[in-house]
Order: structure tokens, then C-alpha cells, then sequence
């Protein structure tokens, strides 16, 4: 019955949302990308203690629960009119800048820096005025923002961080690992995207372009034209290989999909599927757009 269900014989059931409390020897590895995992929605935590506090954080927020249509389920939501982005603070991104920045200037009421670097200040702002956090650059963003910093933010944004091992933690022997993502769900932060390793900045921009389209935060570029003339990668691997299935076109005003479900079908846009497309993770709860 299982390898029928990955096949597609079986009807897919409706979406779930599965949470990973990892143990310390274990954060490491891409557990999302098995097999019987891979295209679900997945989000990871460090404690039981940390899954609670973001459910009583949701039961909170039931007066911005969605509408009838849903059944009147309660989703965690953040306002897509309310955030702020870094994007190539070290101005060596070039193609990353060229990518996302018309998108970024589509957002309207967003604040943000380009091709400059933030002050201690502003990316505190950033994190706790506003519902959303865009970073592309370098690392997590970390070297603009001190651990200690995050201890009095009253609140955080929810955060996609697309550097450079922005979700790697760091092992501390018999203590608890450390890293950025243990900063951010201490301060409370909803959900955070980040990577686990190092990885290629055409990859990861694709993928990020994929997931802000499925999440509902940018418009859905229309397909490229499938023209002989025009160059497309060539499939890797063995030619029984499957790719991830295209995501259902969506809208930022008919958005339906959680951010661990937009990560979850944007690894099939990375050409190296497991190098790249497996690095990105979500720390926390499901988040939906609105």
C-alpha cells in the first residue's frame, strides 16, 4: 500500500501537516526529503514545550481565523501587506538581486534594503513591527542582528531565510545545540524557511521564487515558452527519476497553501534535487498567508 501510494494509484488523502521534534543528534538531517515524506507538509521544533507555546499562539489569533470556506478552521495567519526584506546587503548577489527585486518593489507597503547593508536596529524593526521576513543574502542574516537581540523582541516576523546554511545548528556536546533558528523560535517566532547547508544561489533562487508563488505572496509568473530554440536543463539520474508534481495554480488573493507546503512542492524546481532542493526546511507551525 505504501510504495502504491507513492506511485498516485491510491487517491491522495487531504493535506496534513506533520511536526518534527527532533532530537539533538538528529536535527541535521534532511528528514523531509524521505521517500514517505517527500511533496507532505512538514515543519520541525526542537521540544514539545516549543510546539505548545506556537498552538496557544494560535488559539490567540482565532479573531483572524478564515472564513466559511475553509470550514471554519483555524489557521494561523499573517497580513501580506505587512513586510519588510533584505535583499543583497553584501551588493555581490547580482543575479539574486535581479530576480527577486521587481517583485519586491510590487509588494507596495513593504519596507526593505537593497544592496545595502542593515543596521542592528532596522533588522529589529524588521522583525518585530512586521508579519513577514524576506532575507537573500549571505548566512541567516545573523551578522547584522546579535542572539542577545532576540531575547527582548516582543514579537517575531514569520522568516524565510534563503543564505547559506541560515538553518544549520551547531552541536554543543551534552548541551542543546545552538544556531539562528534556536534564536528565532525563542523569540517566539510563528515559522521560519532556512537551509541546512550551503548551496547554489540559482538553485536556491528558483526554489524561493517557487515557494513565494505557491505561498501566495507573489503572483504566479506565467510558463516559460517550451520553444526548440530555447535551452532547458537536461534530466539527471536515471531515467525512472520522478519529479516533485507541478504546484495548483494560486493567487495571493485565493491562496490556500501553508508555507511548509509551499516548500514541500518547491524542492522539484531545484535541478539538484537533493544537494539543493533538500536543504530548505521550516522551523515551526504551518503559516498561511491572508
Amino acid at each position: 500500500m505504501y510504495h502504491e501510494a507513492l506511485k498516485g494509484i491510491i487517491e491522495p488523502l487531504a493535506v496534513q501537516h506533520t511536526v518534527l521534534v527532533l532530537d539533538k543528534e538528529l536535527h541535521c538531517f534532511p528528514w523531509e526529503s524521505l521517500p514517505c515524506l517527500i511533496n507532505q507538509a512538514v515543519t520541525r521544533l526542537p521540544s514539545l514545550s516549543c510546539l505548545r507555546d506556537r498552538i496557544l499562539q494560535q488559539r490567540r489569533q482565532q479573531p483572524r481565523k478564515m472564513d466559511d470556506a475553509n470550514n471554519g478552521e483555524i489557521k494561523f495567519c499573517v497580513d501580506r501587506r505587512s513586510g519588510a526584506y533584505v535583499l543583497n546587503p553584501a551588493g555581490d548577489l547580482k543575479a539574486t538581486q535581479e530576480t527577486f527585486e521587481g517583485s519586491m518593489d510590487d509588494l507596495g507597503q513593504w519596507e526593505g534594503l537593497t544592496g545595502v547593508e542593515p543596521s542592528e536596529e532596522q533588522m529589529k524593526g524588521y522583525l518585530q513591527e512586521r508579519d513577514i521576513f524576506l532575507y537573500f543574502g549571505h548566512g541567516s542574516g545573523s551578522q547584522y542582528i546579535r542572539p542577545r537581540t532576540f531575547q527582548r523582541l516582543e514579537k517575531c516576523a514569520v522568516a524565510l531565510l534563503m543564505g547559506c546554511s541560515s538553518g544549520k545548528l551547531t552541536e554543543a556536546g551534552e548541551f542543546e545545540p545552538y544556531g539562528t533558528p534556536m534564536s528565532y523560535m525563542l523569540a517566539g517566532c510563528p515559522a521560519m524557511l532556512a537551509t541546512l547547508w550551503n548551496v547554489t544561489d540559482k538553485d536556491i533562487d528558483r526554489f524561493s521564487e517557487t515557494v513565494l508563488e505557491n505561498w501566495g505572496l507573489f503572483l504566479r509568473q506565467p510558463a516559460p515558452d517550451s520553444s526548440p530554440t530555447k535551452k532547458t536543463a537536461r534530466p539527471r539520474g536515471k531515467s525512472k527519476a520522478r519529479h516533485s508534481p507541478p504546484a495548483p495554480a494560486l493567487s495571493p488573493e485565493n491562496g490556500n497553501m501553508s508555507l511548509d507546503q509551499a516548500a514541500a512542492q518547491g524542492r522539484g524546481s531545484c535541478i539538484f534535487r537533493y544537494l539543493n532542493g533538500a536543504a530548505p526546511v521550516v522551523y515551526g507551525i504551518p503559516v498561511f498567508i491572508r
